[in-house]
């Protein structure tokens, strides 16, 4: 009888881990600004779910009249208030603007005139959605 207890207690922990597994992998990264480096990056619903009221990170594109040019921005504010932005109207960096979506993840870098210089965006199934 102690041996059918062990076993069912080893199946239903086993049973435990499986369903916990099934869930996935979830991720809420926080904002990071790095002005040394030049680098910033953070989940949009990481940023909109955080204890704080300070975090946010974003991007965007805008066209002004004749609509000849299009700019891609991005900006970041970290927990201790940190904020910088970047700029650029690269067709490559605007395309990837583009293509965020309202739970991805950031990272760009800029260089001394803020000028973007890199973007990564990360549409994965790990990242936290926003909170109302």
């Amino acid at each position: 009888m102690k041996r059918k207890m062990t076993v069912a207690a080893v199946v239903a922990g086993a049973l435990l881990v499986a369903t916990s597994a099934v869930a996935g992998f979830k991720s809420s990264q926080q904002v990071v600004v790095d002005v040394t480096n030049r680098h910033a990056q953070g989940s949009l619903g990481g940023a909109r779910n955080s204890a704080d009221s300070m975090q946010y990170i974003g991007c965007y594109t805008q066209s002004v009249s004749p609509f000849t040019t299009i700019i891609g921005q991005c900006y970041a504010r970290d927990a201790s208030g940190t904020y910088v932005s970047c700029s650029s109207t690269a067709p490559g960096f605007v395309n990837m603007v583009q293509s965020l979506n309202g739970d991805s993840d950031i990272a760009f870098g800029w260089d001394a005139s803020n000028t973007c210089t890199s973007i990564i965006i990360f549409n994965t199934s790990d990242n936290a959605p926003k909170n109302p």
